[in-house]
C-alpha cells in the first residue's frame, strides 16, 4: 500500500504508520443478529459506495445525515439507525436516544486512518533524520493503538452503564454477513486494481 500510494501521488504522500479509530457497529431501534434484521430499516452510513452497498444488500435503506444533526435525526425517529464506533457515538450520546439504544457488534468496518509526510521533503532528510523520524513514527503508532483499544473498552463500558443494551459480536451470524460483505470488497479490489492487497488482507485474518 506504501508504494502505490506513493506511486499514484507522484512521492506526494509517504504513509509513515497505519493508525486506527477502532471498528465500527451497528446501532439502533431494534437489535439485530442476521442481515435479514435489517429489512427496510432506514441506516445513516457514510458517503462511501461500498458502504451504501453493503447496507443495501442487506436489505436496509442507507441515508444521508450530517454528523452533527444525527443525535437529532436519532432521537426523532427521522432514521431508524446508525453505524459507527463506540468512541464516536459515546461522545455524541447516541446510544441515550430511542433509536440508538441498542448496539449489535457487527464490526463491519475496522476503519485505518494513514499517519502521511510529504515524500519529497522526506527524501531531502539526512540518513540520521529519516531515523528519528522513522523512530518517532513507530512510537507514536504503538501510543495510538494502544489507546484505540483503550478507548474501545471505556467507551463501551460507559454505553452500558448509561442503559444500552450490547449484542456482543460472537452472538451474531457474522457469517451471514460476512457473505454479503465479500463480493461487494471484491468488486471494488477489481474495479481498483487491488485484488492482491483484499488476498494479503484476507490471509492474514485467517
Amino acid at each position: 500500500m506504501k508504494e502505490t500510494v506513493l506511486t499514484k501521488t507522484g512521492n506526494g504522500f509517504r504513509i509513515m504508520g497505519y493508525w486506527s479509530s477502532s471498528v465500527r457497529d451497528y446501532y439502533g431501534k431494534k437489535a439485530i443478529k442476521t442481515p435479514d434484521d435489517l429489512k427496510g430499516m432506514t441506516v445513516r452510513t457514510q458517503s462511501s459506495q461500498v458502504q451504501q452497498d453493503f447496507w443495501k444488500a442487506c436489505g436496509a435503506v442507507p441515508t444521508s445525515v450530517a454528523w452533527g444533526e444525527l443525535y437529532q435525526a436519532l432521537q426523532q425517529g427521522v432514521v431508524d439507525s446508525a453505524e459507527n464506533d463506540y468512541t464516536s457515538f459515546m461522545l455524541k450520546e447516541h446510544h441515550k436516544t430511542p433509536n440508538g439504544h441498542f448496539i449489535c457488534e457487527t464490526h463491519h468496518d475496522y476503519t485505518t486512518r494513514l499517519l502521511l509526510m510529504d515524500g519529497n521533503r522526506y527524501d531531502k532528510l539526512t540518513d540520521e533524520q529519516k531515523g528519528w523520524v522513522d523512530e518517532a513514527c513507530k512510537k507514536c503508532t504503538e501510543v495510538e493503538r494502544q489507546t484505540v483499544y483503550d478507548m474501545f473498552k471505556t467507551s463501551k463500558e460507559k454505553v452500558i452503564a448509561d442503559g444500552a443494551e450490547v449484542t456482543n459480536h460472537e452472538d451474531l451470524d457474522i457469517e451471514a454477513f460476512k457473505a454479503i460483505a465479500a463480493p461487494i470488497a471484491e468488486k471494488f479490489a477489481a474495479d481498483n486494481n487491488m485484488t492482491a492487497e483484499l488476498e494479503m488482507v484476507r490471509n492474514a485474518a485467517k
